[in-house]
């Protein structure tokens, strides 16, 4: 078994590339130092769906286009959590999103969409 030092030390290491904007689509991992965070010109909406609801990136960015006519440049990162879900839209497009989609239904369930508060 080869020995661990000849890695290097983790300090020694280059930092990972960090992204300047989310990719439209894709679902933020938990627990990063950003989570939180909405990049400029857009807007963080709240939504009462979920992973358990069967929402998926893929599926919210069908929403959006579908009901809202969002294009998912449009779109910012998509942060779904078992039960409620946070996506980033572009100011211009947030109460058009808003309007289009509270009412829907998904599996049942019926979409809120509210502008998400700001963390404490």
């Amino acid at each position: 078994r080869r020995e661990r030092s000849d890695r290097g030390d983790r300090r020694e290491r280059a930092p990972a590339p960090v992204s300047a904007a989310p990719r439209s689509g894709e679902e933020q991992a938990n627990g990063g130092p950003d989570e939180g965070a909405v990049p400029e010109g857009f807007a963080n909406l709240f939504l009462n769906v979920g992973r358990r609801d069967g929402l998926t990136p893929t599926e919210m960015v069908r929403l959006l286009g579908e009901h809202a006519e969002v294009t998912p440049s449009d779109t910012g990162r998509i942060h779904i959590r078992d039960r409620i879900t946070f996506v980033a839209v572009r100011q211009e497009v947030a109460d058009r999103a808003i309007a289009g989609l509270v009412g829907q239904i998904l599996n049942g369930r019926t979409i809120n969409v509210e502008i998400a508060r700001a963390r404490a």
